[in-house]
């Protein structure tokens, strides 16, 4: 009659602490693998952001160095003995459109440091209003800029509201969006919902006579706990 053996294997501590470590690194990779595409998918890509706010930053040095390089040569153009007014106003114009590139690259650095931030508060926030002028006269084209920190990873949602401030003659006049909406538009938005950044375009036209000052934005999130936002600008067209 045959016996059946049983063998016990046991397994040394050493051993077993190596196959916990290698299994927690191996759920650490997976969280991280999970997240990464999961941003993706959500139509956002950290890396991408950083890499697009270097890439603004070296741009704006090198403009600023050929700013620099320009403003030397325009020195020595005015104390020459003879000037050629035509190098000069080249010059010059050069000196104009190589300062409005700094700023429109300005302006999206600062748009690109709003959102990936370290900054630890939560809820909307205003980031930037543009105002341009349309194709007809007293159209204006408004681009309002929300965001919300990168850290805040939950999406928001709300309400804006815009109010022209300005005079009508010499009284002063405080206009809604829905007063001065453009007639190629249908209605103003007015609701928002995001979970990085939204940007918000309205189509305005003033009424004759009406000298606008100032555009305050007020931004409701929703939720009983969530703190309006209001910003004010002044009114400052950019170039197209």
């Amino acid at each position: 009659m045959s016996r059946t053996r049983v063998v016990v294997e046991s397994i040394s501590p050493r051993r077993k602490y190596f196959l916990m470590t290698m299994a927690i690194v191996a759920g650490v990779a997976f969280l991280v693998i999970a997240y990464e595409t999961g941003q993706r998918r959500a139509g956002f890509n950290r890396l991408q952001s950083l890499a697009g706010m270097d890439m603004l930053q070296a741009e704006t040095e090198t403009q600023a160095t050929e700013l620099s390089a320009l403003r030397e040569r325009l020195a020595i153009l005015e104390t020459a003995a003879s000037i050629d007014k035509e190098a000069y106003s080249q010059v010059e114009a050069e000196l104009v459109d190589l300062q409005s590139q700094i700023s429109e690259l300005e302006e999206s650095l600062e748009f690109y440091r709003g959102i990936v931030s370290p900054d630890d508060s939560h809820g909307v926030r205003v980031q930037a209003l543009r105002i341009t002028q349309a194709d007809a006269p007293r159209h204006y084209r408004i681009q309002l800029f929300l965001t919300q920190a990168l850290r805040s990873d939950q999406p928001i949602s709300g309400r804006v509201k815009l109010k022209f401030l300005g005079k009508s003659g010499t009284e002063p006049l405080a206009l809604v969006v829905g007063d001065v909406l453009s007639k190629s538009m249908l209605q103003a938005p007015s609701e928002f919902q995001f979970r990085y950044f939204q940007e918000i375009v309205v189509e305005i036209e003033l009424p004759l006579g009406f000298q606008p000052e100032k555009v305050v934005v007020e931004a409701h999130p929703d939720g009983t706990k969530a703190k309006t936002v209001e910003e004010s600008f002044f009114w400052q067209l950019k170039p197209e």
